[in-house]
């Protein structure tokens, strides 16, 4: 937005850049919050992965619990990426989006004429069998370079795709992962529920949880002490 109003003179005022500033953080605050929740049940259900995300923040900030993180710091956060977009994939905010055709398009044996509103099930994009093999178990490394350079780049569109992307794509990953690191250094996530009570869902403008979220956690310095 500040490059547009530098290459555009006149187009956005100051209280426009900071009403939509504003904009972007108040929604990205409960959709952030509702993804960071939903790692950490399944972090919880996944004990390996667990361990494999503190080893990585061990690695950035040793046994230090209380650092804060910086931008350098997240950068390094490679494998929590992946777990988040892993979250991202099976259980999307935005179930799906609602596109208007601009001109007569072809797909396959089908025209879609200029006009038409095509609806794009993003919960059923990212379970296609063909791009995400047994596509219900969770697997992080789906998202290691190797896998990722092998499906098409919308096979994997939780903020969507083109021109209509999520402006606050960036701010989400910085701010999810920032949030996760400072938990997990602090807390153990515990087995708590199951992924069957996980898929009961309903369907309204974001996807949500029937039965909410089911976290049950402790301070990580209190049990590692019990287990020695």
């Amino acid at each position: 937005m500040v490059s547009t109003m530098v290459e555009n003179p006149g187009l956005l005022s100051i209280e426009e850049l900071q009403d939509q500033t504003m904009f972007v953080i108040a929604a990205g605050t409960d959709t952030t919050a509702y993804t960071v929740a939903t790692t950490l049940m399944l972090l919880g259900l996944h004990q390996d992965v667990q361990r494999k995300v503190l080893q990585e923040q061990a690695s950035i900030f040793g046994e230090d619990t209380s650092q804060p993180v910086t931008t350098r710091d997240l950068q390094q956060m490679a494998y929590l990426e992946k777990v988040i977009n892993e979250t991202l994939r099976l259980y999307p905010i935005l179930p799906l989006v609602a596109r208007r055709v601009d001109e007569d398009v072809s797909v396959n044996s089908y025209t879609l004429p200029a006009g038409t509103i095509v609806v794009i099930p993003i919960y059923l994009v990212h379970r296609n069998p063909e791009y995400f093999p047994n596509p219900d178990t969770f697997d992080p490394d789906r998202f290691s370079g190797e896998n990722s350079a092998s499906r098409p780049a919308c096979s994997f569109i939780p903020f969507s795709y083109g021109r209509k992307m999520c402006l606050g794509k960036s701010y989400a990953y910085m701010a999810m992962k920032t949030m996760l690191s400072v938990l997990l250094r602090r807390y153990v996530v515990l087995e708590h529920g199951s992924r069957d009570e996980m898929e009961c869902f309903k369907f309204e403008f974001f996807l949500k949880f029937k039965n909410g979220f089911n976290i049950k956690i402790g301070q990580r310095k209190i049990l590692m002490k019990q287990m020695a």
